[in-house]
């Protein structure tokens, strides 16, 4: 997880500069994308794994009652 928060943080950096270089906005909108990724990924997949747990423990639960 390290090294994909790492990967977009990079990429952040280098698009926001070549797009504030060469005057590009949508450039610096996918570097500002990618900041958000960066940031967002983490949270996400511990609360999609979470949930997926959960549901997998509940379903177990519901058929050993049967």
């Amino acid at each position: 997880m390290f090294y994909l928060q790492l990967v977009f943080s990079i990429l952040f950096v280098f698009l926001t500069i070549y797009g504030y270089v060469k005057n590009k906005r949508n450039t610096m909108l996918l570097g500002a994308m990618c900041l958000v990724i960066a940031t967002a990924v983490e949270p996400f997949s511990k609360g999609f794994n979470d949930g997926f747990s959960s549901a997998k423990e509940q379903l177990k639960e519901s058929n050993g009652k049967d």
